[in-house]
């Protein structure tokens, strides 16, 4: 199985977590980390390695979604699990985690099947001006 861990400013990964269980029901194998303004890099850096330890030490596949690219969720990200095989995706969303969470169980080629699922999602914001529907 392939697991999730979401990271991102103040509380969107654990909005988004919340959001995909409404959908969903319980989810395991995916774990959000927020980081607030107390936080340090170096304390986010820590605790994403831990919940990618956890899932490596089961054999799984891991991918990590943050909100934005180059911003401090990110970078830890990309500090944490420099020496893994990991993919992140930027711009985190509801579709997009959905779209992971459909084919998770058995993947195939992990980072095909990430970027399909990324291909998948996006277009999924739309415009909507009310008064010519």
């Amino acid at each position: 199985m392939l697991s999730i861990i979401l990271c991102s400013h103040a509380g969107l990964a654990e909005g988004l977590k919340s959001c995909a269980e409404m959908i969903c029901g319980d989810l395991e194998k995916l774990v959000s980390i927020t980081f607030c303004e107390k936080d340090s890099p170096e304390e986010l850096v820590k605790r994403i390695r831990k919940e990618y330890d956890s899932f490596a030490e089961e054999g799984d596949e891991v991918v990590a979604l943050v909100d934005l690219f180059g911003a401090t969720p990110f970078n830890c990200c990309a500090q944490a699990l420099s020496d893994t095989d990991t993919m992140i995706v930027t711009g985190m969303s509801l579709p997009l985690l959905l779209e992971i969470l459909m084919g998770r169980e058995n993947p195939g080629n992990y980072k095909e099947y990430i970027s399909e699922c990324v291909k998948n999602a996006e277009g999924s914001q739309k415009a909507v001006d009310l008064s010519e529907i």
